[in-house]
């Protein structure tokens, strides 16, 4: 008898495990499920994003082409209005550029005009400068080479007869150096002086013409962007007529747009009610993957233990 009870109880506890089993591979079935049912429900909710962003497109247009059939003589007459005043203004600024050019020309060739005139003048100047200064190192040089032959003379009349006249011709000799030094800075420094006052004199000169063929240039590039703005609009003006003259010979495309947007719109019904269904669908899938995220919390729960277990003996064993 006691053989007979035990049997049935080692058979009860093996069932609770086989039932658990059963209930995680069915759990983790159904997050794969959810898984790739989100991937799908995403996909599609993308694509009838981009199918309704061309419907409103296809709207717009009809929207424009209606109006164009239902108004074409008075859109069409603005649109040459338009071309035609544009084209006006355009005359005008493009005389104005045209003297703006040939006074910016002329302002440049006065300017480079004067600058040629100026560097030359400064050329000369500097080569002027440059001859005194260097006549007044030649006198140097000659001075200081006198001075040294002085003092070998002096040297070789020392204890004779003629070293106290050789020491008075050194002294005179040491003076006159002394002198053509003097004299050789003082030119340096008056030539340096000399060529930055005239350089400033033309750099001041020459400013007003810099300013004037700055201001002309601003005035080109503002006339030039004023320019091709009224040009862009006289050519999308020009677009615009031929595009209602286009709608105007063949108003059946008008109808015909209409239709395809009635069918996008039936569409786009149809696509919203296959993404509800499959998002039901999904979230009926959703609840029985309790057991599988459960599972993999509490295995991610395991390896955070486990790592923190071995930087703490690895920690400890340091």
């Amino acid at each position: 008898m006691g053989q007979q009870e035990q049997a049935p109880s080692g058979t009860d506890s093996k069932q609770p495990k086989d039932l658990d089993v059963g209930e995680y591979a069915e759990s983790f079935g159904a997050l794969k499920t959810s898984m790739s049912q989100g991937r799908d429900l995403r996909k599609r909710k993308a694509d009838l994003k981009a199918y309704r962003e061309q419907t409103e497109k296809d709207k717009a247009t009809y929207e424009d082409e209606a109006n164009i059939l239902a108004n074409y003589d008075q859109i069409v007459g603005e649109q040459h209005d338009l071309i035609a005043s544009t084209q006006r203004e355009l005359d005008v600024q493009t005389e104005h550029m045209d003297r703006l050019n040939a006074d910016l020309a002329q302002a440049k060739g006065d300017l480079a005009t004067t600058r040629s005139h100026d560097e030359s003048a400064l050329a000369d100047l500097k080569r002027e400068l440059d001859a005194k200064v260097k006549a007044s190192e030649s006198a140097y040089d000659q001075a200081k080479r006198a001075s040294e032959q002085a003092k070998t003379r002096h040297e070789q009349a020392q204890g004779t007869s003629s070293e106290s006249e050789m020491l008075e011709v050194l002294e005179r000799a040491d003076q006159q150096k002394a002198a053509a030094k003097d004299a050789f800075k003082s030119e340096r420094d008056t030539a340096k002086r000399a060529y930055k006052k005239q350089k400033d004199a033309f750099d001041k000169a020459e400013k007003p013409l810099e300013t004037k063929v700055g201001k002309l240039e601003d005035e080109v590039k503002q006339l030039s962007a004023a320019i091709t703005k009224n040009r862009g609009t006289i050519a999308a003006a020009q677009q615009r007529v031929a595009y209602c003259e286009q709608v105007h010979d063949d108003p059946a495309r008008v109808e015909t747009l209409k239709a395809e947007i009635e069918r996008r719109e039936a569409q786009e019904q149809r696509m919203q009610a296959d993404i509800d269904e499959l998002a039901d669908q999904r979230a009926e899938v959703k609840k029985s993957t309790g057991k599988a995220k459960g599972a993999l919390v509490g295995l991610a729960v395991l390896v955070v233990v486990v790592v923190v277990a071995i930087v703490v003996v690895t920690t400890r064993g340091f």
